[in-house]
């Protein structure tokens, strides 16, 4: 009878442990998980042909991008302050300051990976890595 017993109080241990477990996963814990995912928060899959990146809240929108090479990316300022974009190395990518609106865009030909930031707000930082097709 005790062993019954004692078989019992394990087997509603496990269920409530497993309830426990259904809920974390339910509400989003027990996973490392970054704020609201944007397309580059997902997991590095390469998007192909016109890319769009949002400039808002002095961030880009899409701060680790991958795309395939011959992607178009184009970078629009929705931020009531001007920004650009620029390359940190080299000299591939050099907007002009982006006034509310304004968009630029530049394709990738060439595998690699682009460090850029806003010339403007140096915290503002992004990579675009470009992978093969």
């Amino acid at each position: 009878m005790l062993q019954r017993l004692r078989a019992i109080e394990v087997a509603v241990a496990l269920c409530g442990l497993a309830l426990i477990g259904v809920a974390a996963v339910n509400l989003g814990m027990g996973r490392d998980e970054a704020p609201a995912a944007t397309s580059s928060d997902a997991p590095a899959m390469a998007q192909s042909g016109a890319v769009a990146v949002a400039i808002a809240d002095f961030a880009f929108d899409a701060r680790d991008l991958t795309v395939t090479a011959g992607s178009t990316v184009t970078w629009t300022n929705q931020d009531s302050a001007p920004h650009s974009v620029v390359s940190r190395g080299v000299d591939d990518l050099s907007s002009e300051s982006l006034a509310t609106g304004d968009a630029y865009e530049h394709t990738f030909d060439q595998p690699g990976a682009f460090d850029y930031i806003c010339g403007i707000h140096n915290s503002m930082k992004g990579t675009v890595t470009v992978v093969a097709p």
